[in-house]
């Protein structure tokens, strides 16, 4: 993550079943919507058990592979079957829920941040 500060905000969608309807959902949410997470700095990482798989929308890139159970633990609750935790640039949590979020709160909740204010009144 520290590879992240100051460039990138992160969603975190984490599942214990990829099949489960609030993990298909929230991706549904975000399909098609490629310019404007660009435009929000964003990547998004795709979790489940100890295997994630990310795409960073500036760079238009895919990655995937392993999370450690102890990054793991630090970062989510461990009862939770679906969680989405959103990070700023700071690197702070901003967002951390057990539901869905629709893309246009989270959109919401993105542009009302310090930086991307400043950044939209260039």
């Amino acid at each position: 993550m520290k590879d992240h500060l100051w460039k990138n905000r992160i969603l975190l969608i984490k599942t214990d079943n990829i099949k489960a309807k609030k993990y298909t959902t929230q991706f549904k949410e975000l399909l098609n919507l490629d310019d404007q997470l660009k435009e929000r700095k964003l990547i998004v990482y795709a979790i489940h058990g100890t295997h994630f798989s990310a795409v960073d929308y500036v760079t238009n890139t895919k990655e995937s592979g392993s999370i450690s159970g102890e990054a793991k633990g630090q970062l989510f609750q461990i009862d939770a079957h679906f969680e989405l935790i959103l990070i700023g640039l700071d690197g702070r949590i901003k967002l951390q829920q057990n539901e869905v979020i629709s893309a246009k709160n989270l959109f919401a909740i993105i542009d009302a941040m310090p930086m991307r204010k400043y950044k939209q009144q260039d």
